[in-house]
């Protein structure tokens, strides 16, 4: 409404809608902070050994996806969903480290970029089981789960293990 108050007159000259309805709710609304959740970097180690606790206790294959998908996160930077549906034929390991990647193929922006791996996180995938399908193919997921769409898509169970840290 206020666009089209700027944008567009009426023939006479006066705003098209006199007075914007919501302006009267302005001061009511709530006041958003950006969100700014971060491991401060004094508890880094112990966040991360929090993590292979977890993945060591872990209760079945669904759970331990989840930790593994937050440690790849934690190692990677990557976006939840990128991480979570990475597929084993996005992902390059090698003997060598400096050859080992990663694919994101339709990345939020919308660009195609290979990204390297750490040591710590090739290590971490090659550490990862390579699941079967119940049709006997190879499960395509590097973080495979139970869900619908076949991959880990809400891994806040290990955060919210991390509450008192």
């Amino acid at each position: 409404m206020n666009f089209a108050n700027r944008r567009f007159k009426r023939a006479d000259g006066l705003l098209l809608i006199p007075h914007n309805p919501v302006h009267a709710m302005k001061d009511e609304w709530k006041k958003f902070e950006p969100r700014s959740r971060h491991v401060e970097i004094d508890k880094v180690g112990q966040v991360w050994n929090r993590f292979t606790e977890l993945r060591l206790a872990a209760r079945d294959a669904n759970a331990r996806s989840g930790v593994d998908l937050v440690r790849f996160l934690l190692l990677t930077g990557a976006r939840k969903g990128e991480g979570g549906s990475l597929r084993w034929d996005q992902v390059h390991l090698s003997d060598d480290a400096a050859q080992c990647w990663w694919h994101l193929p339709n990345p939020k922006n919308g660009n195609p970029v290979w990204l390297p791996l750490s040591s710590q996180a090739a290590d971490l995938l090659r550490e990862r089981p390579r699941a079967k399908l119940p049709d006997g193919t190879d499960e395509p997921h590097v973080f495979p789960s139970n869900s619908r769409c076949g991959h880990i898509t809400d891994a806040r169970a290990p955060l919210e293990r991390l509450r008192d840290i």
